[in-house]
Protein backbone atom coordinates (compact mmCIF):
# COMPACT_ATOMS: atom_id res chain seq x y z
CA UNK A 1 0.00 0.00 0.00
CA UNK A 2 1.55 3.52 -0.97
CA UNK A 3 1.91 5.79 1.69
CA UNK A 4 1.18 9.51 0.91
CA UNK A 5 3.35 11.98 3.02
CA UNK A 6 2.48 15.23 3.60
CA UNK A 7 3.89 17.88 5.75
CA UNK A 8 2.78 18.79 8.97
CA UNK A 9 2.37 22.58 7.92
CA UNK A 10 2.38 24.46 4.90
CA UNK A 11 4.98 26.54 4.19
CA UNK A 12 4.62 28.82 1.58
CA UNK A 13 7.40 31.50 0.65
CA UNK A 14 5.79 34.97 0.21
CA UNK A 15 7.00 38.33 -0.58
CA UNK A 16 6.56 38.91 3.52
CA UNK A 17 8.88 36.34 3.84
CA UNK A 18 11.51 37.42 1.77
CA UNK A 19 11.07 40.86 3.15
CA UNK A 20 12.09 39.11 6.48
CA UNK A 21 15.24 37.43 5.04
CA UNK A 22 16.23 40.22 3.65
CA UNK A 23 16.02 41.69 7.03
CA UNK A 24 17.84 39.37 9.00
CA UNK A 25 21.13 39.44 6.00
CA UNK A 26 21.48 43.35 7.25
CA UNK A 27 21.22 42.16 10.56
CA UNK A 28 23.87 39.48 10.55
CA UNK A 29 25.60 40.08 7.30
CA UNK A 30 29.48 39.96 7.49
CA UNK A 31 30.07 41.86 4.27
CA UNK A 32 32.54 44.86 4.54
CA UNK A 33 29.68 47.22 3.11
CA UNK A 34 27.64 46.30 6.55
CA UNK A 35 30.20 46.22 9.16
CA UNK A 36 30.35 48.00 11.15
CA UNK A 37 26.85 48.20 11.19
CA UNK A 38 25.70 51.09 12.37
CA UNK A 39 23.74 50.63 15.28
CA UNK A 40 24.36 53.10 18.18
CA UNK A 41 25.09 50.16 21.07
CA UNK A 42 23.94 46.56 21.83
CA UNK A 43 20.43 46.88 23.19
CA UNK A 44 19.84 48.60 19.88
CA UNK A 45 20.95 45.88 17.87
CA UNK A 46 19.10 43.38 20.43
CA UNK A 47 16.11 45.45 20.13
CA UNK A 48 16.41 44.74 15.91
CA UNK A 49 17.05 41.18 16.89
CA UNK A 50 13.97 40.88 18.60
CA UNK A 51 11.67 42.47 16.20
CA UNK A 52 13.30 40.13 13.78
CA UNK A 53 11.92 37.06 15.76
CA UNK A 54 8.30 39.09 16.38
CA UNK A 55 7.38 38.92 12.42
CA UNK A 56 8.65 35.20 11.96
CA UNK A 57 6.16 34.36 14.64
CA UNK A 58 4.08 36.80 12.62
CA UNK A 59 4.25 35.03 9.61
CA UNK A 60 2.43 31.94 10.71
CA UNK A 61 -0.46 34.08 10.59
CA UNK A 62 -2.82 34.47 7.73
CA UNK A 63 -2.35 37.51 6.34
CA UNK A 64 0.86 38.79 6.28
CA UNK A 65 1.45 42.48 5.98
CA UNK A 66 2.34 44.82 3.15
CA UNK A 67 5.67 46.28 3.22
CA UNK A 68 4.43 49.89 3.64
CA UNK A 69 3.52 48.51 7.08
CA UNK A 70 6.84 46.66 7.51
CA UNK A 71 8.31 49.99 6.90
CA UNK A 72 6.37 51.82 9.48
CA UNK A 73 7.20 48.98 11.93
CA UNK A 74 10.58 49.47 11.67
CA UNK A 75 10.40 53.46 11.93
CA UNK A 76 9.35 52.50 15.18
CA UNK A 77 11.86 49.99 16.01
CA UNK A 78 15.28 51.28 14.76
CA UNK A 79 14.51 54.92 15.51
CA UNK A 80 17.11 57.18 13.58
CA UNK A 81 18.07 54.09 11.71
CA UNK A 82 14.52 53.76 10.25
CA UNK A 83 16.19 55.86 6.59
CA UNK A 84 18.88 53.69 6.35
CA UNK A 85 17.62 50.30 6.85
CA UNK A 86 13.81 51.13 4.79
CA UNK A 87 16.17 52.01 2.09
CA UNK A 88 18.91 49.18 1.85
CA UNK A 89 15.66 46.92 2.33
CA UNK A 90 13.42 48.44 -0.70
CA UNK A 91 16.73 48.30 -2.63
CA UNK A 92 17.56 45.21 -2.22
CA UNK A 93 13.71 44.02 -2.63
CA UNK A 94 14.06 46.12 -5.91
CA UNK A 95 16.90 44.37 -7.26
CA UNK A 96 14.83 40.76 -7.42
CA UNK A 97 13.60 41.25 -10.48
CA UNK A 98 14.24 37.78 -12.07
CA UNK A 99 14.41 34.46 -10.84
CA UNK A 100 17.95 34.24 -11.61
CA UNK A 101 18.51 37.41 -8.74
CA UNK A 102 16.43 35.15 -6.57
CA UNK A 103 18.57 32.12 -7.04
CA UNK A 104 21.38 34.56 -6.13
CA UNK A 105 19.36 36.53 -3.37
CA UNK A 106 18.88 32.79 -2.21
CA UNK A 107 22.12 31.72 -2.65
CA UNK A 108 23.67 34.85 -0.56
CA UNK A 109 21.61 33.70 1.99
CA UNK A 110 23.77 31.30 3.50
CA UNK A 111 26.82 34.26 4.24
CA UNK A 112 24.29 34.61 7.62
CA UNK A 113 25.69 31.49 8.89
CA UNK A 114 29.22 31.64 8.45
CA UNK A 115 31.96 29.33 7.32
CA UNK A 116 32.95 26.30 9.64
CA UNK A 117 36.94 26.88 9.21
CA UNK A 118 35.91 30.38 10.67
CA UNK A 119 36.75 30.31 14.36
CA UNK A 120 38.11 33.91 14.70
CA UNK A 121 34.64 36.04 13.09
CA UNK A 122 35.54 39.98 13.99
CA UNK A 123 34.09 41.78 16.35
CA UNK A 124 31.13 43.64 14.49
CA UNK A 125 30.68 40.32 12.38
CA UNK A 126 27.43 37.98 13.53
CA UNK A 127 27.07 34.57 12.07
CA UNK A 128 23.49 33.07 12.78
CA UNK A 129 23.61 29.51 14.69
CA UNK A 130 21.49 26.97 11.88
CA UNK A 131 19.68 26.03 14.95
CA UNK A 132 18.58 29.67 15.80
CA UNK A 133 15.36 30.77 15.96
CA UNK A 134 16.57 33.01 12.49
CA UNK A 135 18.82 30.60 11.40
CA UNK A 136 16.18 28.08 10.98
CA UNK A 137 13.69 30.55 9.81
CA UNK A 138 16.63 31.50 6.57
CA UNK A 139 17.04 27.44 6.20
CA UNK A 140 13.03 27.24 6.34
CA UNK A 141 12.60 29.74 3.30
CA UNK A 142 15.40 28.64 1.89
CA UNK A 143 14.38 25.08 1.33
CA UNK A 144 10.97 26.06 0.05
CA UNK A 145 12.64 27.93 -2.52
CA UNK A 146 15.11 25.32 -3.58
CA UNK A 147 11.91 22.79 -3.43
CA UNK A 148 9.87 25.39 -6.43
CA UNK A 149 9.64 24.71 -9.79
CA UNK A 150 11.25 27.31 -12.37
CA UNK A 151 10.64 25.00 -15.57
CA UNK A 152 8.36 26.01 -18.42
CA UNK A 153 4.92 24.05 -18.51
Amino acid sequence: MDTIWKPATSFTLTPHKISVCALIQLYATPSPDTVPFPFSSVSQHNCFAIFLISLIKATDDFVEQSLERLIMQLKAVTGELDMFIAHRLTERLSSLSSADELFNFFAGLQVVFGSNETTNLEDEQISLDTNSILGMFVRRCTLTFNVLSFEEC
